[in-house]
């Protein structure tokens, strides 16, 4: 609140634009987390802090975090689940294609404290981002993604896997968790083909992967008009845009 009365929201100053990285690395923050800007309260400023819930819910994060800076594939956010709503929340990173968060600070102010010129961070060496997804918390909500972020994160875990970043086997981890909720959601008598089509593709030795993931994806596609009348994704802006474009397609 302080710092909403000083500058309610907008750009961070230079010195300010940079958190050093999380541990272990994730994309979009392997050299330092940037700050370029903070959400306000004030609609005439741009995208405010109240607009949370339905970016929460569109990019497919729990609702108790309140975003911060971020541009849809990572966000910074004040993170709630563990103090409720009357304690003093900590400060995460979040990864929204992969599905992948970090703790930046224990505290706002800590996060605050810790912001630092981008040049101090930028020359630091890249950990290598490397890794299998995350184990889910049993006893979490488990996360919920729009459709078509599903298909972006798929292409772009072939393209990590391309570009040496990703091995093998943990693409084939990523590509499992990335359709998850599809096969927790909707009938296995319907998820049949999307299966075959996910196995085929972690079978093979990668010099076809980015062909196979294609498979997927249009198996995924084929399941869109029953995703969208789940409880869960009913009325999903970005996912009826989606529908609408596939249906152009013919």
């Amino acid at each position: 609140m302080q710092l909403l009365r000083v500058q309610d929201g907008g750009p961070v100053a230079e010195s300010f634009r940079a958190f050093p990285p999380p541990s272990p690395p994730v994309p979009y923050a392997e050299e330092y987390v940037e700050v370029e800007e903070l959400c306000g309260v004030d609609a005439y400023v741009g995208r405010t802090l109240l607009d949370s819930p339905h970016l929460t819910r569109t990019w497919g994060m729990p609702p108790e975090l309140v975003l911060l800076t971020g541009d849809g594939h990572w966000w910074i956010a004040l993170d709630y689940r563990a103090c409720g709503s009357a304690g003093e929340p900590r400060v995460v990173f979040w990864e929204t294609d992969w599905h992948t968060w970090r703790e930046l600070a224990p505290t706002f102010e800590a996060f605050v404290e810790g912001l630092r010129p981008i040049s101090e961070l930028a020359d630091a060496p890249a950990a290598e981002p490397d890794s299998p997804p995350p184990p889910l918390d049993p006893a979490a909500e488990p996360p919920s993604m729009a459709m078509i972020m599903r298909v972006g994160a798929l292409r772009q875990h072939v393209t990590r896997h391309e570009d040496g970043e990703l091995s093998l086997e943990n693409t084939h981890a990523w590509l499992e968790r990335s359709v998850d909720e599809v096969f927790r959601l909707l009938p296995g008598s319907a998820t049949e083909p999307l299966r075959r089509a996910l196995d085929h593709a972690q079978a093979g030795d990668g010099t076809t992967l980015r062909a196979d993931v294609e498979a997927v994806i249009a198996e995924l596609e084929a399941l869109l008009p029953a995703w969208l009348a789940t409880e869960q994704h009913a009325g999903s802006f970005f996912d009826e845009q989606y529908l609408d474009e596939i249906r152009a397609r013919g």
